[in-house]
This record gives structure tokens, sequence and C-alpha cells, in this order.
């Protein structure tokens, strides 16, 4: 069945706050989930509730603290709150920051999981604010040539303010993700030829078997990730290697569009490098050259019309989740 967006994203609220979450905590929740799944990220939509709800049980509600503001800088204490709280409240303290001093560095520790990075750099572009921002997890990844996890899938996301919508790349350094692991799981679907390693440490394609993640394109992904690690991780003083599902960490640089030159040469140059990439001769099969986050910007708007698909049996648990 189809489901209007809104009608989802208010059960998903609803489901949160029961469980314990405060308002506003709830509130992110639901947008995030929802939002992934307008933009075609099912592997961090809908079906990362149950997680999110059991992570909620004995849950006291805070909010992220700021423990250091001087000039662009910016230092926020998660208090162990969840990644997508931390996330938000980050993203939206950078923005003012930067409306200041013209840019911001934040960073955020002692956080968790923080669900679709793009949601996030998007959340700034909408600002009228550059994003480019990484986060780090659990250990997933092994480092090239290895075969135990030391590494997150550590995505690396960025936004643009652009019109009809902001430019948007969000992509994690590992060959596949949990979420993706976990999907194939369910719908009995092999993962990709050379992603994952079983326990043994030799190559799988069965997701029941992975107890290792790859990084993607090999030495360059594997080097990403560790990057995205120093940033993320070591640099905001978050764990180096996080355990428990604990003490993640988020790095952010927020840039006002004008920083460097006036905000007409920005639009101008924006509009001017989309149009040369449009008119590159395509290769064949393909029809069109895509900007990065031009395909679920679309997917996005489509569904905002026709409703999000949802499974019979999990509507009916949502129902009921949310009372």
């Amino acid at each position: 069945m189809r489901r209007p967006a809104a009608e989802v994203r208010a059960l998903v609220e609803k489901a949160c706050h029961a469980r314990g979450a405060s308002g506003d905590e709830a509130a992110i929740f639901a947008d995030v989930l929802v939002e992934a799944e307008l933009r075609g990220r099912t592997t961090h939509g809908l079906s990362r509730l149950p997680g999110l709800l059991e992570s909620l049980k004995g849950h006291t509600p805070g909010t992220p603290e700021i423990v250091e503001e001087r000039g662009p800088l910016l230092v926020v204490d998660g208090r162990d709150r969840s990644g997508y709280l931390v996330g938000a409240f980050l993203v939206d303290e950078a923005v003012r920051v930067a409306r200041s001093q013209g840019f911001a560095l934040a960073g955020a520790r002692n956080t968790r999981h923080c669900g679709m990075l793009g949601y996030y750099a998007s959340r700034a572009a909408e600002q009228d604010t550059i994003a480019v921002m990484c986060a780090d997890c659990s250990a997933l990844v092994a480092p090239w040539g290895g075969t135990s996890p030391v590494l997150g899938t550590n995505p690396i996301a960025a936004a643009f303010p652009s019109e009809p919508a902001p430019i948007l790349i969000d992509f994690g350094t590992s060959a596949t993700t949990y979420g993706a692991l976990d999907q194939a799981r369910r719908e009995g679907r092999p993962v990709p030829e050379g992603a994952a390693l079983d326990a043994e440490g030799r190559p799988t394609t069965d997701p029941g078997r992975v107890r290792t993640i790859l990084p993607m394109a090999g030495h360059k992904g594997y080097a990403l990730g560790l990057l995205v690690q120093l940033l993320s991780g070591v640099l905001v003083g978050a764990a180096a290697v996080p355990s428990g599902y604990r003490d993640y960490g988020l790095f952010l640089l927020a840039m006002q569009t004008d920083l460097f030159a006036p905000r007409d040469r920005y639009d101008a140059g924006v509009r001017d490098l989309i149009r040369q990439i449009k008119a590159v001769p395509r290769r064949q099969g393909f029809d069109e050259i895509l900007i990065p986050g031009e395909r679920c910007f679309r997917e996005r708007s489509e569904r905002l019309k026709s409703g999000i698909e949802i499974g019979d049996a999990f509507w009916k648990e949502l129902v009921r989740l949310a009372g």
C-alpha cells in the first residue's frame, strides 16, 4: 500500500514519543526515517524503526550541550544522545555560527548512530549554507588487506545550495552498509561480490555469513574511511574505535556561499557547472547525466504526491506501536 508521508511521519513520531523520546527527538527520528524513504534510501528508512525503538528502552530525554564556542569553532557533547538528535542540533548551531563568522568548524562527541548522513548536510543547504560532514560508527570494516573490522562504514556527505534542489553528495566509504546487509538478509538476496568476508576471512555473498565488510574501491576506500575516522572520531575527541555502539563522533564544516566571493558569483558558477556537465555527450546506455542528489530529490517529489510504499504487515505494526 501507499500512505501519505505526513501520515507515516506522524505515526513514527507517536511511536518514538510513546517509548520515551522527547517531542523534539521524536520529530527528528520521524523526519530522518521518512526522508530516507522519500529519497529512495530504504536501507536507512523505516526498517531502522525497530532498532530505534529498542534503543529508547530506559531512555531519559535530554539535549546535546555546547561545551566550547570560540569564534568559528563549535564543540558539542552529545551526552550519549542519539546521533539523530545530535546531528540536527550540530547542523543548526553550526549554521548559526557560520552566519556570523562566515564559516563554522564543528564537532560532536559522545553520541550514537545518526542514520542517513545526507539528511543533515541537506538540512544545512536548506538554510542556505554549504555543508561538508562525516561520521564514524562501530567497527564493521577491515583495513585494506585485513580480515577483521576496525573502521566504521564511515559516510561522507556534502550539500551545496542550488535550484531547484541542493546538490547532495552522500556515500559510505565501505563496499556495502549495515542497512544494506540487513535488508539483504530479510529479502534473501546475496550481497555484491567483493563486498564482505565471513568469520574465516573468506569472501562471501551470503548476508547471513558476513562478519566483516570491505572498503569500497580497495585502498582508496580504506584511505577515505580512515580520513573520516580521524576527523569525526579522533579529532573531535570521540572514541578512536567506538565499541558498544557508543561515543560516535560527527565532524562538520559549514560555509556561507559568499565566504570567498559574492553570492551572485557562486550562483552563476553552480549553474554554469551544471550546464556543462549536462551538455557532455552521453555514453551508450545512458539517457541522462545526473547531478548528485538529483535522483533522490526527484523521487522525493514524486513520493510526496503518490505516497510511501509500505507493506501491510509493517503498516499494522506501525499503527500498533503508535497506539
